[in-house]
C-alpha cells in the first residue's frame, strides 16, 4: 500500500495468513508523518493538540510463534526517529515536548539515542539500550537494560499530581502513596540531575548509580546536595510487599544545617522539639532500616537507626529543662548550650532514641554539663547528668559556704570546698513539658567525705602507736621462735649429715680392702698360670731338642722326620699353653666378679642407710621449723585480731 498524507509518502504492507493453524505475519511500515495534520484527519478532544515529525522504517516477518518462543531468531528490525513532538491536553495542561529521539531495533535489543525533551518545566536527556523487549512484550519476561538519565530540572511531584506542583518548602509534604516498582524490569540507571524535587526535598547535583530489579531499587554511591549540605547514599528500597515496603540506607552527610535537618527529616523531629532552637552544622553517618507506611514515611516502631553525628560549632538556645534548672538554682541565665567539635552516637530502636555516649556541653560563665539519656516517640524523655557550676556563681549560697569554712577552722577542721560545684540533674516528662529535678548530693558528698576522712584519720593516728607497738612485740616474739627453730633444725641436719658421712667413709674403707684382696688373688693366679704355661713350653722344647740331636747322627732322612715331629710337638705345646692361659684368665675373671659383687653390695647397703639417716634428720628439722612457723603465725594473727587490723 502506498499513501500520501499531506505530501508525505507512506509505504506499508501487511500479510497475515494461516491464522488458525500457525499465524504468519509479513508487515512493513516506512515513511515520514507530520503529526500536526492529524487534527485535520481525526477529530481531537477539546484542548488537545499534537505536532512533530515521526520518521519510521520497521519490518517484521515470520510466524507468530517465532516472536513468542524464539524471538532471538525472529526477523524484525528497523528504526523510529521523532523530532519536535509536542503534545498538550485538558488532562495534561503542562506541555510535553520530545525534541529528538532515535530508536534502533533488532530482535535482541532496542537502542535509544538522543531522547531529549521536557514534561512541563522538567527536562530530560536519555540514552541507553533495552534488551529482551520482545520476550517482555510477548511472554512477560524481564525487561533488561542500561539507561543514562540526565536533567537540569526535574520535579517528580508533577508526575504524581494532576496540577503543576510548585517547588516545596522544607516543611511541605505531599504525603505521596507507596511507590510500587515493577518486578519484571531489571535496569541499570546512571543519573545526573542538576535539580530534583521529590515530595518536600529539593535535591541538587544528584549523581549516582541505581539498579532497578525485582520490585526493588538499589542505590550505589548516590550523591546530592540538600539545604547546603552534601549527602552520599547507599542502600535499597524494596516494594515487593506493597502493604509494607521496606528501605535500608547507609547515609553520609556533610555540612548540613541542624535547624533544617528537623524540617527535612521527620524521623528526628518525632523524638524532640529542637527545631527552631538549634543553630549550627554537622556531619553524620547514619545506618537506617525501616518498614514504610502508606505515605512512604518510616514506621517508627519498626525503624532501626545507628547514627554518629559530628557537631562543629553548634548552639542550642532557650531549652525549657535548662530554664527550670536555672530557676531551681536561682541562676536565671542557665538556658543555652554550646557544642564544638563533638561527636554523638545515637541509636533508635523500638521507638526509643538513645544517646550511646555521655555528652559534655559548654555553657555561659564557665558552666559545663554532662548529659545522657533517651527520648521516645510520645516525646517523653529520660535524661540525667551533672551540671558543673563555679562556686562564685551561687551568690548568697557561696557566702554561706565561706562562713562554714571559717567555722570549721575554729575547730581545727579543714573544710575544703572545690571551686566547681557538681549539681545532679534528672529530666523526665516530655520535651514540651519537662519535669526537672536537681540535688546537691554529689556536692554534699564532696564536702562531708573529707570531714569524715579527717575524723577517721585522727582516730587512726591516736591508736596507731599502740597498734604498732603490739604488732612489733608480736613480730619480735614470732621472729625469736623462728630463729630458735632454725638453730635446732640446723643442728639436727648437721648431726644427720655427720652420721651419714661416717657411714660412707667406713664403706669406702671396706671396699678398698675388698679390692686389694681381689687384686692379690688375681696376681697369684696370674703368676701360677704363667708358670704352668712356661713349664709346658719348656718340656716340649726339650723333647724337640732331643729329637734333633738324635737325628743329626742318623742322616738327612732322619733329620727331615725329626723336624716334622718337632713341628708337631711345637703346635701341641702352643695349644696346651693357650689352654692353660685361658683357664687361669677365667679363674681371675670369676674372682674379680665375686669381689666386685661384694663391693657393690656393701656400697648400696651403706648408701641406703646413709640416705635414710639424712632424710630422717631433714624430716625432723622441717617439723621443728613448721611447728615454729605455725606458732609464729598464730602470734601475729592474734595480735592483728586484737588490734582489729586483720
Amino acid at each position: 500500500m502506498l499513501a500520501n498524507i499531506a505530501g508525505n509518502p507512506i509505504q506499508a504492507k501487511l500479510l497475515y495468513k494461516t491464522p488458525e493453524s500457525n499465524p504468519y505475519l509479513d508487515a512493513t511500515a516506512k515513511g515520514k508523518l507530520d503529526l500536526g495534520i492529524i487534527k485535520n484527519l481525526v477529530p481531537l478532544d477539546k484542548g488537545t493538540s499534537i505536532s512533530g515529525i515521526v520518521d519510521a522504517d520497521i519490518m517484521a516477518k515470520g510466524y507468530i510463534s517465532s516472536f513468542t518462543k524464539n524471538y532471538e531468531k525472529a526477523n524484525a528490525q528497523g528504526y523510529i526517529k521523532c523530532n519536535n513532538i509536542k503534545y498538550t491536553s485538558a488532562d495534561m495542561p503542562q506541555s510535553t515536548e520530545l525534541k529528538t529521539i532515535d530508536i534502533n531495533m533488532n530482535p535482541r535489543f532496542a537502542e535509544i539515542k538522543n531522547a531529549v525533551g521536557h514534561l512541563g518545566k522538567n527536562d530530560f536527556n536519555i540514552q541507553g539500550k533495552v534488551q529482551n523487549y520482545l520476550a517482555y512484550i510477548f511472554r512477560g519476561e524481564t525487561l533488561t537494560g542500561e539507561l543514562d538519565f540526565k536533567s537540569s530540572y526535574f520535579n517528580v511531584n508533577d508526575l504524581m499530581s494532576e496540577t503543576k506542583a510548585p517547588e516545596p518548602k522544607p516543611t511541605d509534604t505531599n504525603n505521596i502513596g507507596v511507590v510500587v516498582l515493577p518486578s519484571n524490569i531489571d535496569w541499570q540507571l546512571s543519573t545526573n540531575v542538576k535539580k530534583l524535587i521529590y515530595d518536600n526535598y529539593v535535591l541538587e547535583n544528584l549523581n549516582g548509580k541505581l539498579h532497578l530489579s525485582n520490585a526493588a531499587i538499589n542505590f550505589s554511591n548516590v550523591s546530592t546536595q540538600l539545604a547546603g549540605g552534601t549527602i552520599l547514599l547507599n542502600g535499597k528500597y524494596d516494594s515487593k510487599n506493597i502493604s509494607n515496603p521496606f528501605t535500608e540506607l547507609q547515609t553520609k552527610i556533610q555540612n548540613f544545617e541542624l535547624g533544617k535537618s528537623f524540617q527535612y527529616f521527620q524521623s528526628l523531629s518525632k523524638f524532640s522539639h529542637l527545631a527552631g532552637l538549634v543553630n549550627g552544622v554537622f556531619d553524620a553517618k547514619i545506618d537506617m532500616n525501616s518498614i514504610l507506611d502508606q505515605y512512604m514515611q518510616p514506621n517508627y516502631n519498626s525503624m532501626n537507626v545507628d547514627a554518629e553525628l559530628s557537631l562543629k560549632n553548634t548552639f542550642v538556645k532557650n531549652l525549657d529543662f535548662l530554664k527550670k534548672a536555672g530557676e531551681l538554682l536561682k541562676i536565671n541565665w542557665l538556658s543555652n548550650l554550646q557544642l564544638k567539635d563533638k561527636k554523638i552516637r545515637l541509636q533508635i530502636k523500638d521507638g526509643v532514641m538513645k544517646m550511646l555516649d555521655s555528652l559534655d556541653f559548654k555553657m555561659s560563665n564557665g558552666v559545663n554539663m554532662r548529659l545522657a539519656g533517651e527520648s521516645r516517640l510520645n516525646k517523653s524523655i529520660k535524661y540525667g547528668g551533672k551540671i558543673y557550676i563555679p562556686r562564685e556563681l551561687f551568690g548568697k549560697g557561696n557566702q554561706v559556704l565561706e562562713k562554714w569554712i571559717d567555722l570549721a577552722k575554729t575547730k581545727n577542721w579543714n573544710l575544703s570546698v572545690e571551686k566547681i560545684i557538681p549539681v545532679d540533674i534528672v529530666i523526665g516528662g516530655t520535651f514540651l513539658k519537662p519535669d526537672v529535678k536537681i540535688n546537691l548530693q554529689s556536692f554534699k558528698n564532696s564536702v562531708i567525705a573529707p570531714l569524715k576522712e579527717q575524723v577517721i584519720n585522727k582516730a587512726k593516728e591516736e591508736g596507731q602507736k599502740r597498734i604498732d607497738e603490739a604488732l612489733a612485740k608480736a613480730q619480735a616474739q614470732a621472729d625469736r621462735l623462728k630463729a630458735e627453730a632454725k638453730r635446732r633444725a640446723d643442728q639436727v641436719r648437721a648431726a644427720g649429715k655427720k652420721t651419714a658421712d661416717s657411714l660412707r667413709n667406713e664403706t669406702a674403707r671396706k671396699t678398698d680392702m675388698l679390692r686389694a684382696e681381689a687384686k692379690s688373688k688375681a696376681d697369684v693366679l696370674k703368676a701360677e698360670g704363667a708358670k704352668n704355661k712356661q713349664e709346658a713350653l719348656d718340656k716340649a722344647n726339650k723333647q724337640i731338642d732331643d729329637l734333633k740331636s738324635k737325628a743329626d747322627a742318623e742322616g738327612p732322612l732322619a733329620k727331615l722326620a725329626a723336624q716334622k715331629a718337632a713341628d708337631k710337638l711345637k703346635q701341641e705345646a702352643d695349644k696346651k699353653a693357650q689352654q692353660i692361659q685361658n683357664e687361669y684368665d677365667a679363674k681371675i675373671d670369676a674372682s674379680n666378679n665375686i669381689a666386685n659383687s661384694n663391693i657393690n653390695k656393701v656400697q648400696n647397703e651403706a648408701n641406703i642407710k646413709a640416705e635414710q639417716v639424712e632424710n630422717e634428720a631433714n624430716r625432723r628439722a622441717m617439723q621443728i621449723e613448721t611447728e615454729a612457723n605455725n606458732a609464729a603465725d598464730k602470734i601475729m594473727a592474734d595480735a592483728r585480731a586484737n588490734t582489729k587490723l586483720n
